[in-house]
C-alpha cells in the first residue's frame, strides 16, 4: 500500500503543474489558487494517511482473524479427533450392547425354560399335595383303625386278665405216671387251707399241666394250672403261701399268678425298675394294658411307658446313688453299663439299653 501511495503522489505532481493555465493570471489569483491547491493536497494526504491507518488496522484484524482461524482449525482438528474417539467408543458400546442383547436373549430363553420347569414343578407339587391329602386321609383312617385295634387289644387283654384272675400256676409239683392230678391238687390245697376235700373240689373248675420254657430250661416238672370257680379261693391260697410254703413229697411248690403272655412280654421291659422298687421295699401295682403304679416319697407315680420308667429310674434312683457316692470316683455311663454286664447285673433288657444311654447323655449335656 505504501508503494502504491508513493506512485500515486508522483502521478499527481505533474498533473498539478499541468493544471496551471497557460495564460498567467494575476499574482493574487495565482497565490490563492496555489494555497487552495496546497490545502487540497493536504486534505488528500490526510485522507490517504487515514486510509493507510485504516488499512493497517484492517491488516492487523486480518492477521488476528487468520490466527484465530488457525486456532479454530486446530480446535476443529482436536474436536474431530475427539469425535473419532467418541465414535470408536460408541462403536465399542454398540458391540457391547449387541453382546448384552444377545446375553439378554439367552437369559430370556433360560428364563422361559425356568418358567416351564417351574410350571412342571408346580404341577408335580400339586400332584404331591393331592397325594399327601389322600395319604393324610388314609393315615387318618389307619389311625382310626389302629385306635380301634388298640381298643380291641386293650379289651382283649382285659378279658384275658379277667379270665386269668381265676387261675393259679403251681411249679415243681412232681409228675408221676398215671397220676390223678385233680385228686393230688385237691389233697395238697385242702390240707394247706385246712378245709374239706369236697369243699376244695367245689372251688376248682379245671386242672391241667402245661409245658413252659422255664420248666424245660430248669429241668422241672410241667406246671400245673388250676382254674378256680371263685376269686376268693385264689386270694386265700396266695395269702396262705405268704405265711407258709406248700410242699409235696418234701419238695417246695412255687405258686404264681397267671398272667397272659402278651402282658408278661410288656412287663418284662419294666423289670429294671420293679427290681429296684422291690429292693427298696416299695410295693407297686401293675396297670392294664401296661405300666405300674406306686408311691415314692409320699407321692404317687403312674408310669405307663418305658420312657417314663427310664427317666424315673435315672432321676430318682440312679441320681440318689450317685449323690451318695460323691466322694468316690464316678464311672462314665458306658463303663458302668459294661461293669453291670460283666457282673450280670444289667438293669435293662437288650432292646432298651441304647435308649437308656441316650437318656443319660442328654441328662449329662443338660447339666
Amino acid at each position: 500500500l505504501g508503494n502504491n501511495y508513493k506512485m500515486s503522489r508522483k502521478a499527481i505532481a505533474p498533473s498539478s503543474q499541468s493544471t496551471i493555465p497557460a495564460s498567467s493570471p494575476s499574482l493574487g489569483q495565482q497565490s490563492i489558487q496555489a494555497m487552495l491547491q496546497q490545502e487540497k493536497e493536504k486534505e488528500k494526504e490526510d485522507t490517504l494517511q487515514k486510509i493507510l491507518q485504516e488499512i493497517q488496522i484492517l491488516q492487523t484484524k486480518v492477521e488476528n482473524v487468520e490466527k484465530s482461524n488457525e486456532n479454530i482449525s486446530q480446535k476443529i482438528e482436536q474436536t474431530n479427533q475427539k469425535v473419532e474417539k467418541i465414535q470408536q467408543k460408541i462403536d465399542k458400546t454398540d458391540e457391547k450392547v449387541k453382546n448384552i442383547q444377545q446375553k439378554i436373549g439367552k437369559t430370556d430363553e433360560q428364563v422361559e425354560n425356568i418358567q416351564e420347569m417351574m410350571t412342571k414343578y408346580d404341577e408335580k407339587i400339586k400332584k404331591i399335595e393331592e397325594q399327601d391329602k389322600q395319604r393324610d386321609k388314609e393315615i387318618g383312617n389307619i389311625n382310626i383303625r389302629l385306635s380301634e385295634v388298640e381298643k380291641d387289644r386293650i379289651e382283649s387283654l382285659r378279658g384275658e386278665m379277667d379270665r386269668s384272675e381265676f387261675y393259679l400256676r403251681f411249679q415243681n409239683v412232681e409228675e408221676e405216671k398215671g397220676e390223678n392230678l385233680v385228686g393230688k391238687m385237691i389233697e395238697i390245697l385242702a390240707e394247706a387251707l385246712e378245709i374239706t376235700k369236697e369243699k376244695m373240689m367245689d372251688g376248682m373248675d379245671e386242672v391241667f399241666r402245661v409245658h413252659t420254657r422255664y420248666a424245660m430250661r430248669n429241668k422241672l416238672p410241667r406246671e400245673v394250672h388250676i382254674r378256680f370257680t371263685k376269686k376268693i379261693t385264689k386270694t386265700q391260697i396266695l395269702q396262705m403261701t405268704r405265711e407258709k410254703t406248700l410242699k409235696y413229697k418234701d419238695k417246695e411248690i412255687v405258686v404264681l399268678k397267671q398272667v397272659p403272655r402278651r402282658v408278661r412280654e410288656t412287663r418284662r421291659e419294666y423289670l429294671f425298675l420293679t427290681k429296684e422298687l422291690l429292693r427298696k421295699g416299695i410295693n407297686y401295682r401293675w396297670l392294664i394294658p401296661e405300666g405300674l403304679l406306686f408311691t415314692w416319697r409320699e407321692q404317687r407315680h403312674r408310669i405307663d411307658t418305658v420312657e417314663k420308667a427310664e427317666s424315673f429310674y435315672y432321676e430318682y434312683i440312679r441320681r440318689k446313688e450317685e449323690d451318695t457316692r460323691k466322694e468316690e470316683p464316678l464311672l462314665e455311663p458306658q463303663k458302668e453299663l459294661i461293669a453291670l454286664e460283666r457282673n450280670n447285673q444289667n438293669p435293662f433288657s437288650n432292646d432298651r439299653r441304647n435308649k437308656f444311654k441316650r437318656c443319660m447323655e442328654r441328662e449329662k449335656y443338660r447339666k
